[in-house]
Parts: C-alpha cells; sequence; structure tokens
C-alpha cells in the first residue's frame, strides 16, 4: 500500500472517530438530563423583501402554515413536534388556534409556494393541509 494512501486514510477514520465520540457525548448528557428536550419553536421572521410581490391575489402574510396533524392538547402536539424533528422536519412547531393545537411541518411566505410544498407532502401526510392563522 502506498503511503500517502494509508495516512489519509487515518486521517479519515480519526475524523468519523471522533464524530461517534460527539454523538455518545450528546446521548450520554441528553440520558443524564443535562441536554433539555424541545419545548415549542417559533417561526423565524420573514423579512418583507423576501415576500413575493407579483401577483395580485397572492396571500403574503408569511402565516400559512403546512399542518400535518391537529391535537386536542400541548403535549400531544409538543410530542409530535418532536418526533417530526427527529425524522428531519427542522422547521417543525405547532400554532394555537380555536381550541385545536395545529402541528405544521413548515410556514411559508406565500400561497403559491405552500402549495407545491403541500403536493410533495401529501405523499407521506395524507391528511396535511394548509392553514392561515387569523390574527
Amino acid at each position: 500500500m502506498n503511503f500517502e494512501f494509508c495516512n489519509n486514510y487515518n486521517r479519515l477514520n480519526i475524523r468519523f472517530l471522533g464524530i461517534n465520540a460527539a454523538v455518545d457525548t450528546i446521548i450520554k448528557r441528553y440520558r443524564k438530563g443535562l441536554i433539555a428536550k424541545v419545548k415549542f419553536t417559533t417561526p423565524a421572521p420573514i423579512a418583507k423583501a423576501a415576500l413575493n410581490t407579483d401577483g395580485d391575489c397572492e396571500h403574503q402574510s408569511g402565516e400559512i402554515y403546512l399542518v400535518a396533524a391537529t391535537y386536542p392538547n400541548e403535549k400531544e402536539a409538543l410530542n409530535a413536534v418532536q418526533i417530526l424533528i427527529k425524522n428531519g422536519f427542522y422547521k417543525a412547531g405547532f400554532v394555537y388556534d380555536k381550541s385545536v393545537y395545529r402541528v405544521y411541518l413548515d410556514q411559508f411566505p406565500n400561497f403559491k409556494t405552500a402549495s407545491t410544498e403541500l403536493a410533495i407532502q401529501k405523499v407521506r401526510f395524507n391528511d396535511a393541509y394548509l392553514f392561515q392563522k387569523n390574527q
């Protein structure tokens, strides 16, 4: 074997072991209660410059949610959000409106973008729908 190849392989192996060690540390700290569970998420504010202003009928409030499920209480909604985050939906959260907790996958600035993502997520979440919170 070539010395340079072995040297590069060892460097990659050390980096991989470092990642495993970091993951192990996070897991241990979580189990000891040193890392808190996600309590709730809040959507990031949307800059006015990011909103689409091309259409007259386009909704532009920044509060269109792609809802995956609804729950009667906060505890169940929080549990669902945590499961979604663990499964890669890092923008997941919930919004409370009219005595129902709506767990969303993402928030969108306009109806067109939200509709496109809804069509994609309908494959995985059959009951998904778009929701606009009344202020």
